[in-house]
């Protein structure tokens, strides 16, 4: 039985070693980490270049647009009202509040654009992210409409209703 284990230790091994053939550190934290075999055939097949950051950095750097702490009070640019949303009044986006943004008063297709091969595609993203009206914050099915809860849907005590 040790034999056995012994082997399939000794297999486990060889495996890794073949599927781990790059391994790198992290330009911000300094930690090493792995980039196996079909990583790098992912980089290459996407024609982009090896990660310079750890998973753990990279994910901290996709996270760190997203706000889920603080709220601003605010105004909605459609109806006017006061409201509380995520954004705060130094963004350059336009913020409806729930109500209207799920409204019929505003037509989303007025904000479709032609693609432009010649310009690129995050460039051309990013001019609509800036444009396209945003909800100020969600909340739905919520007994307590309390304007600094951050997101609220189906509250326990409004499902048992």
């Amino acid at each position: 039985m040790v034999q056995i284990g012994r082997k399939l230790y000794i297999a486990r091994t060889v495996i890794r070693k073949r599927c781990i053939n790059m391994i790198k550190q992290c330009a911000q934290c300094s930690k090493t980490f792995q980039i196996d075999s079909s990583d790098q055939d992912f980089y290459k097949r996407m024609q982009v270049p090896v990660p310079k950051l750890c998973p753990n950095c990279r994910q901290q750097r996709r996270l760190a647009w997203r706000n889920e702490r603080s709220l601003y009070p605010g105004t909605c640019q459609h109806c006017r009202k006061p409201l509380i949303s995520l954004y705060s009044p130094n963004k350059p986006y336009t913020i409806y509040c729930q109500d209207c943004w799920l409204s019929d008063q505003w037509d989303p297709f007025d904000y479709a654009r032609d693609y432009n091969p010649k310009q690129s595609f995050f460039e051309q993203v990013r001019e609509l992210q800036l444009v396209v009206p945003r909800m100020a914050i969600t909340i739905r099915n919520c007994e307590n409409r309390i304007a600094w809860i951050l997101s609220c849907r189906i509250n326990v005590n409004y499902a048992t209703k």
